[in-house]
């Protein structure tokens, strides 16, 4: 039928000015150095993945060293003090939130309203 043939008319029509256009974007706007600079980043990427394991094995390593040097005990952290991070305390942290924010004047600037100031 003849809509079909105008249907695919108007498809392959749009089809060859988009391969036009990416054409003279890739050859005249610098699309190859953008495709370019992209595949260097993902390979970037890809090869920090892999090699990741192997330095968070070596991280892990140096921290150990480290903290074998200064003495640190393995548990730093003493008893009453996980529990106080795990689940804070309602009422330290209300009284910290009900506390009105603190007032900000410029240096050489005394607080007061704007009329006294234009009076």
């Amino acid at each position: 039928s003849v809509s079909f043939t105008v249907l695919g008319a108007v498809l392959v029509g749009i089809l060859v000015f988009g391969l036009a256009y990416y054409i003279f974007w890739f050859r005249f706007r610098g699309g190859a150095a953008k495709c370019n600079d992209c595949f260097e980043r993902r390979q970037a990427k890809q090869a920090a993945m892999a090699n990741l394991s192997d330095d968070l094995a070596y991280m892990k390593a140096r921290i150990s060293a480290l903290a074998e040097h200064t003495g640190l005990p393995e548990d730093a952290v003493e008893e009453g003090e996980t529990e106080e991070l795990i689940k804070p305390s309602d009422d330290k942290y209300m009284q910290e939130a009900a506390l009105p924010p603190p007032s900000y004047a410029p240096a050489g600037v005394e607080s007061g309203s704007d009329d006294e100031m234009t009076a």
